[in-house]
């Protein structure tokens, strides 16, 4: 469980750093009036919203009808590695190719928060579900909105101030993904191959 549970927190981590630090990395990096910025991630936010939760919750039912948990897992795993490109956004030199790369960004992580929910509940004893899922969202609460930003501000502050809020975002994306892809990878053979009903 405990590789499930930190995988899960990472990418909420991401989540929160981009949501939080995304308007002010495409004020900084492109210089954007903030009617386009709020336009930007105001689609970004629908747009993964809605094929985020949609994407993690198909891969989730599949995998699990074709593999169970082991397979959820190795899903999670390639969704977390596959979000490291998307987590490039802020070192593209084009407005468009970042705003695209945080919106894939957004969804993957959103999709594999969808996924890893999904595996968490089925995991879990029916008797610990109730406490072990209010621990999990206090902890996501707490990782979202409270360490990613300042994850970020830090980085950023250590990288020469305020023109590196960009690349520290993408870097904090990245290594989030990274370790949750690993946290998964390693994770996953601790899980049954069998559907657990």
């Amino acid at each position: 469980i405990v590789p499930l549970v930190i995988g899960i927190v990472l990418m909420e981590t991401a989540v929160g750093a981009m949501l939080v630090w995304g308007a002010p990395m495409l004020a900084r990096n492109f210089a954007l009036p903030p009617d386009r910025i709020g336009g930007i991630m105001a689609m970004g936010m629908l747009i993964s919203g809605i094929l985020g939760p949609l994407v993690g919750g198909t891969l989730a039912d599949l995998a699990q009808r074709t593999g169970g948990p082991r397979r959820t897992a190795s899903v999670l795993g390639t969704l977390a590695a596959l979000s490291l490109p998307a987590g490039m956004f802020a070192f593209v030199p084009n407005m468009a190719a970042a705003s695209v790369l945080l919106v894939t960004a957004m969804t993957l992580t959103l999709a594999i928060a969808v996924m890893g929910m999904t595996l968490f509940t089925i995991v879990i004893p029916n008797e610990l579900r109730g406490l072990c899922m209010s621990l999990l969202m206090a902890v996501i609460l707490l990782f979202a909105l409270a360490v990613a930003p300042l994850a970020v501000s830090v980085l950023s502050n250590a990288m020469g101030g305020l023109p590196m809020i960009g690349k520290a975002l993408s870097i904090v994306c990245m290594s989030t993904g990274l370790v949750a892809a690993l946290t998964f990878a390693l994770g996953r053979r601790h899980f049954p191959r069998a559907v657990i009903s």
